[in-house]
């Protein structure tokens, strides 16, 4: 794109210089091909394909994640983490081949009392708490980085977020220590559970694996596995 502004640039030059000189001024056909072609080019529509599926990311309105130095575990991956633990305590990608899957993750990551995410709350802000199809469907490509069609489960309404119920349980992140490995990350958490926040809990040693996705709004990852053991 440089190079062409340059070359725009430098006839216009050309032409005053004539100008000035009293000469008639010449067109070059490098000029000339360069106005015919941007006044035809159209902003570009930014769409991926993710398992064979095109998602028009630009219409969503989402930009890749701009990731830090060094890792950080952020409260929108930390909060995904924490759910997924009360919902499964082992997780894996094959939870999404499950009848029950879809049933459960709308329920925990759609239209949660207890839970909610930044990505979530600009739904709701801006399209009054209705989610269409193709949002949630990327909600569940940025958990799993698996993209499932919902065709079957979501209305062309979409679904009112906030028509939420809460379940039973208390989770959160007491700690962790991470090891990038290439696009994973490995993540070692200590992990406090109970059934509420005033209730006596548990200490869970968590071993979670992350992937690298720039397009994820759980900060920049999908979750690969989870792996949970009773520590206390």
């Amino acid at each position: 794109m440089k190079a062409k502004r340059w070359l725009a640039i430098l006839p216009m030059m050309a032409l005053v210089a004539c100008a000035d000189s009293g000469e008639a001024p010449i067109q070059p056909e490098s000029t000339i091909a360069i106005e015919a072609s941007s006044s035809t080019t159209k902003p570009e529509v930014i769409i991926e394909i993710i398992n064979d599926v095109k998602i028009d990311f630009d219409s969503l309105g989402i930009k890749d994640y701009t990731y830090p130095t060094e890792f950080v575990l952020g409260q929108n991956l930390s909060g995904a983490i924490t759910e997924l633990v009360l919902t499964f305590e082992e997780y894996n990608i094959d939870e999404t081949e499950a009848d029950y899957y879809m049933e459960s993750f709308l329920f925990h990551f759609c239209q949660n009392t207890r839970f909610t995410f930044d990505y979530l709350e600009k739904v709701r802000e801006e399209n009054n708490a209705i989610m269409t199809k193709e949002q949630v469907e990327y909600v569940q490509y940025s958990l799993t980085n698996k993209f499932i069609d919902m065709q079957k489960d979501i209305s062309e309404e979409g679904i009112n977020i906030n028509e939420a119920a809460g379940s039973l349980g208390y989770g959160r992140i007491l700690s962790y220590q991470a090891e990038v490995v290439g696009n994973e990350v490995n993540l070692v958490a200590e992990f406090e559970r109970g059934t509420n926040e005033f209730e006596p809990t548990k200490l869970y040693e968590l071993n979670v694996v992350l992937v690298k996705n720039p397009k994820s709004c759980f900060d920049g990852y999908s979750i690969k596995s989870i792996a949970s053991k009773n520590i206390q």
